[in-house]
């Protein structure tokens, strides 16, 4: 219910004596390296799920904290997004010398950032160390937890048949940001079809 400016700079609004042209200035250059200017007045309504991923990490990072803790952060975003958001979390962690634990299942995430990693199995922490020897670790829960990511990045399926579901010139849009433009696809019966591409 409230607009993008409003929504990031809460912290500020509460928790100091910033004027709101203070405020807005710091959003503003909160937004800048996330590609999100132009949605400084959008409401959540009028922004994609991408769009709302990069609006939550300028909240959790706009009051400069020594700590943050991010829960799955690249969920739900496409991979060219996905590699952004992990530069631009190494680029915080230097520009604002921040100390940051990070929860995540993308193993590409976890080659990107991890520093040390630690691993979780049924409630408990059964491997902690350097990224390097959690590749080597004889543990057999997290040789299966990598080996299955292995498997699962080979795997291909062929697609053929006749079209379970045609789509054709599908448009969306959120309130004035359009996000699907003329969308067609068919949709083979009995197969799993998935769609990639920017979110």
């Amino acid at each position: 219910s409230i607009t993008v400016c409003d929504n990031i700079g809460f912290p500020l609004a509460e928790n100091t004596k910033m004027s709101e042209k203070e405020i807005r200035k710091r959003v503003e250059e909160a937004l800048e390296p996330l590609g999100l200017s132009d949605a400084i007045d959008k409401l959540p309504s009028e922004l994609s799920g991408g769009m709302k991923k990069r609006v939550s990490f300028a909240r959790a990072l706009i009051h400069q904290p020594e700590l943050v803790f991010f829960d799955e952060p690249t969920t739900g975003l496409d991979p060219v997004m996905i590699v952004f958001v992990d530069q631009l979390i190494r680029q915080m962690r230097e520009m604002y010398d921040l100390t940051s634990v990070i929860i995540s299942h993308d193993v590409q995430s976890i080659k990107r950032l991890a520093d040390n990693v630690a691993f979780l199995h049924k409630g408990k922490i059964i491997f902690e160390g350097t990224l390097d020897a959690i590749f080597r670790s004889e543990i057999p829960e997290i040789k299966r937890f990598f080996a299955a990511e292995n498997k699962a990045q080979k795997t291909t399926n062929a697609v053929s048949g006749e079209p379970y579901v045609k789509v054709r010139d599908l448009h969306k849009t959120f309130g004035t940001h359009q996000v699907l433009k003329g969308v067609s696809l068919d949709v083979p019966r009995r197969k799993i079809t998935v769609i990639i591409g920017g979110s």
